[in-house]
């Protein structure tokens, strides 16, 4: 399920070709990290990113008519989490999943296991789960897998 051909799936693809096509180069000669989620893309480094590495990404952002959010270039000190789309990076550089988001799966799981009949709160809980996954694809098989399939038993 996870690799289908939608228009949001396709989409999403093809942005991360171009970013990572436009943005290779200037992540790897400037020890950057570039993290894509859906439509939000993070640099992240060990070093502070210069102005001038800042204003060529925006350039390129804007060529290819993409709009930056106002108010969403936001740069972090090394020591605190990092919160970005859907995800949050440690100090030691590792993403993982939001505990908002967490929690809000798990409660969208209780609600669903109390009503298996309830068609919006299974989507809902498919989605969170999905959005979940791009971000770390092992958190929650058992919640996953019945979210998607209706014959599948939990305790």
């Amino acid at each position: 399920m996870d690799n289908l051909n939608t228009p949001d799936n396709m989409s999403k693809n093809a942005h991360t070709k171009l970013f990572k096509s436009q943005f290779s180069g200037a992540c790897d000669n400037n020890g950057m990290v570039m993290t894509i989620y859906v439509d939000d893309v993070t640099f992240s480094s060990k070093n502070v990113i210069s102005n001038r590495i800042k204003t060529k990404i925006k350039l390129i952002v804007k060529k290819y008519g993409y709009q930056l959010s106002a108010g969403k270039e936001v740069s972090y000190s090394k020591l605190y989490p990092k919160v970005i789309t859907g995800a949050v990076i440690n100090k030691n550089g590792k993403v993982s999943v939001r505990n908002s988001m967490r929690k809000n799966i798990k409660d969208e799981f209780e609600k669903l296991k109390q009503n298996p009949e309830d068609t919006e709160s299974r989507r809902r809980l498919r989605g969170l789960v999905v959005a979940a996954q791009q971000v770390d694809s092992s958190i929650f098989p058992t919640i996953k897998k019945y979210a998607f399939d209706k014959n599948y038993k939990v305790n």
